[in-house]
């Protein structure tokens, strides 16, 4: 989570980064965790209302200058750029999106809920548990130190990772 060479936002699939601006992964990382460290454990949370309570309560978490215009990023089924607010959940709301199924849920510090049986990682929900590792959300620091070697590492050896399991709701 302390990784400064590992960019969430680069990594998204159908977003295309352009041009010489540059983000700050470690901040947006350390800001979503702070998010997650103030709820409750073993209670189910919809990611959907998560996601718009933080574009509603602090939506530049990711660009602490407010800035929405200068990052070149296209919509890469569309190719159409993704610049202003009004973009906000296509780039900050799906960066948060892909942080828990990508990295949170492998880490094991949240368990993923899905609806869609065909699409398991058409995310519905999630839950912060009570497993010690989950607990280190309120020790933020020592929690960042164990996971940016391992981010580091996956860096180093561009090694692929199979997520966790997602739980599949009837």
């Amino acid at each position: 989570m302390d990784s400064l060479t590992f960019n969430e936002l680069a990594l998204i699939p159908h977003l295309i980064l352009e041009g010489e601006w540059s983000n700050d992964p470690q901040h947006a990382r350390q800001a979503i965790l702070g998010f997650l460290a103030g709820l409750p454990t073993n209670t189910w949370w919809s990611l959907s209302a998560f996601v718009s309570d933080i574009h509603q309560a602090q939506p530049d978490f990711q660009r602490p200058s407010g800035d929405y215009d200068s990052w070149f990023i296209r919509y890469s089924l569309s190719g159409d750029y993704l610049r202003g607010f009004e973009h906000w959940d296509q780039v900050d709301g799906e960066l948060i999106r892909f942080t828990f199924a990508a990295h949170f849920n492998w880490l094991g510090i949240v368990d993923l809920a899905s609806q869609n049986q065909a699409n398991p990682l058409q995310l519905f929900g999630f839950r912060v548990g009570d497993h010690p590792c989950y607990r280190g959300l309120h020790h933020q620091a020592w929690l960042m130190k164990m996971i940016r070697s391992m981010l580091d590492q996956m860096v180093a050896c561009a090694c692929h990772v199979a997520c966790r399991a997602v739980c599949v709701i009837k």
